[in-house]
């Protein structure tokens, strides 16, 4: 029960460090980690720098999305990819602060936080 708790602190806590990054960055552009121009995985990595090989695979057909978005289904089949684990993955992301997650609409659409669709 106790590792259960801690466990669902670690991840608020790393869900509420990726948004502060992303504050602190839009309030402050010229800023030392700021987000520069430059590839979608570049920026993506300015907000999370463990970004993944599939993840990565996983920016462009988001970015083709656009605000609409894509759901866990689309990106699997694009990739040829099993759908639990684009699932994960995407879920991952999201957790992560690369993505947005529409969880009014079934099944849920995955779309780029905002400063990854400049």
């Amino acid at each position: 029960m106790v590792s259960e708790i801690l466990e669902a602190m670690a991840d608020a806590l790393d869900a509420a460090a990726a948004v502060l990054r992303r504050r602190a960055a839009a309030r402050h552009p010229d800023a030392s980690g700021a987000y520069p121009a430059g590839t979608l995985p570049e920026r993506a990595r300015q907000i999370h720098r463990m970004l993944g090989e599939r993840q990565e695979q996983m920016l462009p057909l988001l970015a083709e999305a656009g605000e609409q978005g894509a759901t866990s289904g689309d990106i699997a089949r694009a990739l040829q990819y099993d759908h639990a684990n684009a699932t994960i993955t995407l879920n991952a992301m999201v957790k992560a602060g690369l993505l947005l997650k529409d969880e009014s609409v079934m099944p849920y659409r995955f779309m780029l936080v905002p400063e990854l669709l400049t």
